[in-house]
């Protein structure tokens, strides 16, 4: 053990000369490793206390991954089980259908809804309005009342309840949604 000192030692000096003097191996050994050379008298003099050091940094290194990755790993585990209710949810609503055949569900009763309530009417034209109003015009005079189901007949039954108005009162008009 004595020689290995001797031998750490001398390369020590050696070191510390050889960077001194600018040589090769200045280039070639790193400071840090100098400075470790240097230290290495004492480290083996003591090693205990070196190597309970070592432990301790390796246990508060290990420590601190593990919170870290234990933390990101129970957030992962978190995502998971939020995507999974939901995978679990859209399966029960969709009654265990694929996305293309919920999809083509969706454009089916998209496309009845339409059929049954329909589009949006368009008023009566100007020549159409007066048409109606001259029509109107030969009945005995009464109370007229115009409904429409949803907002897409509206304008259309306001554009008759006008042609029944039109001209100069002829009949007396008003609109109700129906129902009421």
């Amino acid at each position: 053990m004595l020689g290995r000192r001797k031998h750490v030692l001398h390369s020590t000096t050696a070191a510390r000369s050889n960077c001194e003097g600018g040589s090769d191996q200045r280039a070639r050994m790193s400071d840090w490793l100098i400075k470790l050379l240097e230290q290495w008298e004492v480290i083996a003099r003591a090693p205990l206390p070196f190597f309970i050091a070592l432990v301790v940094a390796g246990a508060i290194i290990w420590i601190v991954l593990a919170y870290s990755y234990r933390t990101r790993l129970s957030n992962l585990a978190s995502e998971i089980a939020l995507v999974t209710r939901q995978r679990d949810d859209y399966r029960d609503k969709l009654g265990g259908a694929s996305p293309d055949e919920a999809k083509r569900k969706m454009e089916e009763l998209e496309k009845r809804v339409k059929e049954t309530i329909g589009s949006r009417w368009e008023p009566l034209t100007k020549d159409e309005a007066a048409r109606l109003a001259a029509a109107v015009a030969k009945l005995e005079k009464r109370r007229i009342q115009v409904m429409f189901a949803n907002q897409l007949g509206k304008a259309l039954a306001r554009s008759i309840a006008d042609a029944f108005e039109w001209p100069c009162g002829a009949q007396e008009a008003t609109m109700h949604t129906y129902p009421h």
